[in-house]
């Protein structure tokens, strides 16, 4: 109990403690950052996509297609692909979102 009262930073109790608090701690923020990157990307992935693929996301002009339209004309600009999913649309992003895989592939 002396030690520790007069040299509290060589005792290997405390010098323990500190290692296990830094790597926890360092451990912790890497994890806080990795959910909150992949968090963003997600809330942000209409804009993310519009961002990265703009010829993709075209204005539309009067009404709205057909969800029948759209898969008809998806099937004819990829007649090897298959048609995996269609996203209607929403208020942030006014257009159609089809996903198309090639093959086996999902």
């Amino acid at each position: 109990m002396i030690a520790f009262l007069e040299r509290p930073r060589s005792v290997f109790l405390r010098r323990a403690l500190f290692q296990v608090h830094l790597w926890v701690g360092v451990l912790s923020a890497l994890y806080l950052i990795i959910v909150s990157v992949t968090g963003a990307a997600l809330m942000f992935r209409i804009h993310l996509q519009r961002a990265v693929h703009p010829d993709l996301f075209v204005e539309s002009v009067g009404d709205l297609a057909e969800p029948v339209t759209v898969l008809e004309r998806v099937r004819d600009a990829y007649p090897v692909g298959r048609v995996s999913g269609v996203d209607a649309p929403t208020t942030d992003r006014p257009t159609y979102l089809a996903y198309v895989t090639a093959g086996d592939q999902l």
